[in-house]
């Protein structure tokens, strides 16, 4: 039986090297706070990022299950605008299932 954490959403990169993407659409123009925290939930190798309109963000590694990364910043965002979460292989489509606890809320600290 899986161990998925509350508040958590899991995703997996595909078996061909394709990434899982996670899209949040911005719903008004301003600034956001972003505080986003990606880990293992596995025996987990993958590549993580964050990216703004397809613009990195933020890019790092998951290596094994628990291992973390996170990421906070306040960002700019026009209506409309995307930020991905995206995950990777990172060279093994085996066992990577990565959790993602992502908090966006308006206004800057």
């Amino acid at each position: 039986m899986a161990y998925f954490p509350s508040g958590q959403l899991a995703f997996h990169p595909g078996p061909t090297g394709s990434f899982a993407v996670v899209r949040w659409t911005a719903p008004a123009a301003g600034a956001y706070q972003l505080r986003t925290k990606f880990s293992g939930g596995d025996s987990a190798t993958t590549d993580v990022h964050i990216l703004q309109s397809g613009q990195p963000l933020f890019d790092g590694l998951i290596n094994g299950q628990g291992s973390t990364q996170t990421f906070t910043a306040t960002i700019n965002v026009a209506a409309g605008e995307v930020v991905d979460f995206v995950v990777g292989a990172n060279g093994n489509y085996y066992f990577d299932t990565t959790f993602l606890d992502v908090r966006i809320v308006p206004g800057s600290p």
